[in-house]
């Protein structure tokens, strides 16, 4: 049963009136502030303890399960990431492979557009040739 501060002080004032007011004043400094009931006993903390102590160990065993599902997790992330590298380089063989072809392709086509070049400016030089000596021929004759 809890009790009023009205109730409180009545009783402050009968026991400074019957024990005198130090005695008192240390009797009601014992008494809890809103009753026994709200007074924890010893067997009351240990049936808490003991609670507690059973929801810290399924917290526990949760906390673990879910760190092996999260280490699992990301073996499996490590793995996708590996495969991943892998295809990575497979890709720069492949463009590897396909920058020697094309640097050999423009290679070998600009060496024959080069020949291209040269045969046709020494048909020219040689068409030059002669059509300035038949004109010099007729020109002279």
């Amino acid at each position: 049963m809890a009790i009023t501060d009205a109730e409180r002080h009545r009783l402050h004032t009968k026991l400074d009136e019957v024990l005198g007011e130090d005695d008192a004043a240390v009797l009601i400094s014992h008494l809890p502030p809103s009753g026994w009931s709200d007074v924890a006993r010893t067997r009351d903390l240990e049936h808490l303890e003991a609670r507690v102590a059973g929801q810290v160990d399924r917290l526990d065993g949760r906390i673990d399960r879910f760190e092996e599902h999260m280490d699992h997790r990301f073996a499996l992330v490590d793995a996708r990431f590996s495969r991943i590298d892998e295809r990575f380089n497979t890709m720069d063989e492949r463009f590897n492979t396909m920058e020697a072809r094309f640097d050999a392709t423009v290679e070998r086509v600009l060496r024959e557009q080069t020949h291209r070049f040269l045969a046709f400016s020494c048909g020219i030089a040689t068409l030059s040739v002669t059509v300035l000596s038949a004109v010099i021929g007729i020109v002279a004759g």
